[in-house]
């Protein structure tokens, strides 16, 4: 995307780079010559910002030359189990775990998400599900659901009596929210090895923050 946020007289030079095939060093005299292959990528509609007058047409029309378009992904989720599979075997090689098993209902669950943010997205919620997991299965509870969408058929909330692995997951956890909170952070710990900043980043919170809650004395839950 940085390539239609480019300033205009910053476009100018890299227009000429392209042309001449010649760069100049910063606070260099001398012209260098250049033999490059260039792949510029952004997801904005650089035709609209080249009639907003934001993107020079003459680079606009210097750089298309094989346009390549990806769709994103809610116009290709048949692509979302692959993808699934992909991203668990990353995020379970990096936390160090087996890699869970995605059952037919997770899939399904993806499948019917319109994704806003894409594949980062779907990376990003499948490492956090895997950080989670319990018993080597990747539930579709681990997943939520999209903030203002419906509950979904056969969810607590839609009055119909939950799943029996919902019924198990959720059995084993603690009903006192700072006993929850500790149990996540002792997680993330075990699972970084004790790296702070790491855990921070799968807790989703600062590395400060985290500190102060380690630091905090804990207190007894209520009676």
């Amino acid at each position: 995307d940085e390539i239609s946020e480019m300033r205009v007289d910053l476009q100018a030079k890299l227009l000429r780079a392209i042309q001449e095939q010649e760069i100049e060093r910063v606070g260099g005299k001398h012209t260098i010559k250049v033999d490059v292959r260039l792949i510029a990528t952004t997801n904005r509609d650089l035709k609209d910002e080249v009639d907003a007058g934001r993107f020079r047409s003459d680079l606009y029309f210097r750089l298309y030359v094989v346009p390549i378009r990806t769709p994103p992904l809610r116009e290709r989720l048949e692509d979302v189990p692959a993808l699934a599979a992909h991203f668990v075997q990353l995020a379970a090689e990096e936390l160090g775990v087996k890699p869970p098993e995605i059952p037919a209902a997770t899939l399904e669950t993806l499948r019917h998400r319109s994704w806003p943010g894409n594949v980062r997205e779907l990376a990003n919620a499948i490492e956090h599900a895997v950080i989670l997991c319990r018993g080597g299965r990747l539930e579709p509870e681990l997943f939520g659901r999209p903030p203002g969408s419906p509950p979904e058929r056969g969810s607590v909330d839609s009055g119909q009596a939950a799943g029996p692995h919902e019924l198990d997951a959720v059995a084993e956890l603690p009903l006192n929210l700072r006993e929850l909170e500790q149990l996540a952070i002792e997680r993330a710990l075990r699972i970084t090895g004790g790296h702070r900043t790491r855990a921070a980043e799968l807790l989703g919170i600062g590395e400060r923050t985290l500190r102060g809650k380690l630091n905090s004395p804990r207190e007894a839950p209520a009676p």
